[in-house]
C-alpha cells in the first residue's frame, strides 16, 4: 500500500516537474529576472546605442519548454503536456523595447531606422495577443509619415 502511495505520489509531482524556463537562442538559461531586468532598462535609457543592445537581447530570448523525465516519456499516453508557466512573455517584453528603440530613433531624427523598427515590429509580432504593441507601431508609422521632412531644392532663376 505504501509503495502504491509513493509511486503515485511521484507520478502526481512528475506531471508538475517540466517547468518551462527562458533561453537566448546561444542556448544558456536566462532567469526571468534577468529578461526583466534587461527590459526595465530598455525602458529607462535614453541612449539609443544601449537601447539597441537591450532590444537585441531580448530579441534573443525565447520560451523552451523543458522534456519530461525518460521514465515520464514512456507513459507518453497518458502524460499530458503542461501548459507554459512563466511570469512574464519575453516577446511582449521584445516588443515594447523594440518600440521605445524606434521612439529613441525617432527623437535623434532618424527616421529610416524608426520607420524601419516600427514595420519590424508589425511583422514580427503579428499575433492576436500582441495587436496592442502592432497597434502602437502602425500609429507611430502614420505620426512618423507627418514628421518627415520636405526637401526643397533652390535653384537660382538666371544661370550665372
Amino acid at each position: 500500500m505504501r509503495t502504491l502511495v509513493l509511486i503515485l505520489s511521484l507520478m502526481a509531482a512528475g506531471c508538475q516537474a517540466g517547468p518551462s524556463v527562458l533561453v537566448q537562442h546561444t542556448g544558456e538559461p536566462v532567469a526571468v529576472m534577468s529578461a526583466w531586468g534587461l527590459y526595465q532598462a530598455c525602458l529607462s535609457t535614453s541612449d539609443l546605442e544601449s537601447a539597441r543592445g537591450l532590444a537585441g537581447q531580448l530579441h534573443r530570448v525565447t520560451v523552451h519548454k523543458v522534456e519530461p523525465p525518460a521514465w515520464m516519456a514512456s507513459l507518453s499516453a497518458h502524460v499530458a503536456t503542461q501548459p507554459l508557466r512563466v511570469t512574464v512573455d519575453p516577446q511582449a517584453l521584445g516588443a515594447a523595447c523594440a518600440l521605445r528603440v524606434a521612439k529613441l530613433a525617432t527623437e535623434a531624427h532618424l527616421l529610416p531606422e524608426a520607420e524601419a523598427r516600427y514595420r519590424a515590429v508589425i511583422e514580427q509580432y503579428r499575433d492576436l495577443e500582441y495587436a496592442h504593441y502592432t497597434g502602437q507601431a502602425r500609429q507611430a508609422l502614420s505620426d512618423l509619415k507627418d514628421q518627415v521632412p520636405a526637401l526643397v531644392a533652390l535653384f537660382p532663376l538666371f544661370p550665372r
